[in-house]
């Protein structure tokens, strides 16, 4: 097709990202065509004639239905045939507004360059500049290693397997949320944080504890008084979507980390780590030591905390088991 009768709608330094056309079989060939592209993707390994036209209709309805597509990309020099090197962008994930799915995929002669990673960039950014995304997710074939490093490279977050029909396999289910910010704790936040504390306790712990004991953990009645002179000495800060509060945590000063939330919605995108890393790095001390839930327990392991003791813990006559952890910053302050 004549450079002067296509147009890149996005760039990125060595990028040009261009919508799919129904004249583009050749290109569609190109991409999918080649077994090495087609070995993860689907069951066979490889698409057939009709399949790889399919997957091109496929594309240009998915941008006439939802504004996205995995879009064709090219070197940004020119947008001659010989340039062209794959596709990436997004398609809608499930049912909800604002989550998308991104996917790449290029033609081999171009890997080891690092254009997924640039395209993968300019796609990630879009989605959360241009169309406002709250989410994104991923996936790749469980035998696909680069594509697994290149995931955790872009920042995505490992959180279970997923059946993917195409191949008839699970395949490793990430997600990114867009950036939250950390700040300090201010005392006009302190309503905020006990609904974000109650919704959290009965909708995330559910699952480890009955009932009877989520409601004497968090009741509603919260002492917001008392709950701000602690998080005033403590050093506290919280986690914000586009300025909406998702989580929060506070530190006291001699390594103890009281309380880490994070909004439900929120789970597994990474918000609890930025608060946690930010607690733990505010206190000089040797040791941290938290009192985790059953629930919290696997995310404070795998930061290298160990338990200590398990203990029952008493609220309003009812039993609540969790575990005093610690993590050890610094051995040699300890000798």
């Amino acid at each position: 097709m004549p450079a002067d009768k296509r147009k890149f709608f996005m760039k990125s330094e060595r990028l040009g990202f261009s919508k799919w056309r129904k004249d583009d079989i050749e290109l569609a060939r190109l991409l999918w065509g080649e077994p090495e592209v087609t070995h993860y993707i689907c069951a066979a390994g490889v698409f057939t004639e009709e399949e790889t036209a399919a997957r091109l209709r496929t594309e240009i309805k998915q941008d006439e239905e939802y504004g996205v597509q995995y879009w064709a990309v090219f070197l940004s020099a020119s947008i001659e045939q010989e340039q062209f090197i794959g596709c990436a962008g997004l398609r809608p994930y499930g049912s909800k507004q604002g989550i998308y799915e991104i996917g790449f995929h290029l033609r081999k002669e171009y890997w080891g360059n690092g254009y997924a990673y640039e395209a993968a960039r300019a796609v990630i950014q879009f989605a959360f500049s241009v169309l406002n995304a709250k989410k994104l997710h991923a996936g790749h074939h469980p035998d696909n290693e680069a594509s697994k490093r290149l995931l955790e490279k872009l920042g995505f977050m490992y959180i279970r397997d997923e059946f993917y029909e195409p191949t008839g396999l699970y395949h490793p289910s990430y997600v990114m949320q867009r950036k939250v910010v950390i700040r300090k704790y201010r005392p006009a936040d302190c309503r905020t944080l006990a609904e974000l504390f109650y919704n959290t306790v009965h909708a995330v712990n559910v699952k480890d504890y009955t009932e009877e004991q989520l409601n004497v953990w968090a009741d509603k009645n919260v002492d917001l008084n008392e709950w701000n002179r602690s998080f005033t000495e403590h050093y506290t800060i919280v986690a914000c979507d586009n300025d909406e509060i998702i989580g929060f945590g506070d530190i006291t000063a001699d390594g103890y980390l009281d309380r880490l939330y994070v909004h439900k919605d929120y789970q597994n995108a990474g918000a609890a780590t930025a608060i946690c890393n930010e607690l733990e790095s505010s206190c000089d001390v040797p040791v941290i030591i938290t009192h985790a839930s059953i629930t919290a327990r696997p995310f404070f392991e795998k930061r290298g905390y160990r338990v200590v003791k398990e203990q029952q813990v008493e609220r309003k006559g009812i039993l609540l088991k969790n575990y005093v952890m610690e993590k050890i910053k610094n051995k040699e302050i300890l000798k």
